[in-house]
């Protein structure tokens, strides 16, 4: 009877880990905009008059707007077409949200062939580890966990503007190979630190409770 008991929890504790982690989808693929607007706001190009960079600046935020309409299709031709003439920060900036529109839109090879090309060609470092962070989302479910395990470690370093999602990644991973004692330390770590974002403490919090622990002081 244990046994049958014991079974049933287990089932119930996937259950909930599967509805955390799909919870996350939407906030990892949401980082992109953020990111993208603040970059596109500070980011100088001096290559071209200022003329040419306002045009590319209004297409973009059109691109933007008709997403956010849901106007996919149209955006994306748009983000599609801006790669194809302007400079590499604009090219960087329309390719991720290209790619996070193929995702959303369930053509997840195009996304992760985007991505790719971005974590080698992007911007700078921030925007190649973005795509690195991206592609792990995309690939997590079938991904050789080796693999997953050594694209995580590359952004689960303090400086690196990616940490906390690297870390909670990592998490995760455990979480797949039904590591419970390695769970139950990355995501102690993750509910304590008071500079990880909201979103990530309260779900480090909900993945203690599925383990049936409390969080560390």
């Amino acid at each position: 009877m244990d046994d049958i008991f014991k079974e049933v929890d287990e089932e119930l504790r996937e259950e909930r880990l599967t509805k955390i982690w799909k919870r996350i989808g939407p906030y990892v693929i949401g980082i992109l905009s953020g990111t993208i607007i603040i970059t596109s706001a500070v980011i100088g190009y001096r290559e071209y008059d200022e003329t040419q960079r306002q045009n590319w600046g209004v297409q973009f935020a059109e691109a933007m707007n008709l997403s956010e309409e849901g106007n996919w299709q149209e955006s994306l031709d748009l983000f599609e077409a801006l790669t194809e003439k302007t400079n590499l920060g604009y090219k960087t900036l329309s390719l991720f949200q290209a790619a996070s529109l193929y995702a959303k839109n369930g053509n997840k090879e195009k996304a992760l062939e985007i991505y790719q090309s971005l974590e080698s060609k992007a911007l700078d470092e921030n925007f190649r580890d973005l795509a690195t962070l991206m592609l792990i989302y995309l690939q997590f479910d079938n991904a050789d966990p080796e693999i997953l395990e050594k694209r995580i470690e590359k952004l689960a370093s303090k400086g690196n503007p990616w940490y906390y999602n690297a870390v909670e990644l990592k998490g995760f991973l455990f979480a797949k190979q039904k590591n419970k004692e390695k769970q139950i330390e990355i995501f102690n770590i993750l509910s304590k630190d008071n500079k990880a974002p909201e979103g990530v403490r309260t779900r480090a919090n909900d993945m203690l409770a599925i383990l049936g622990e409390e969080p560390q002081k």
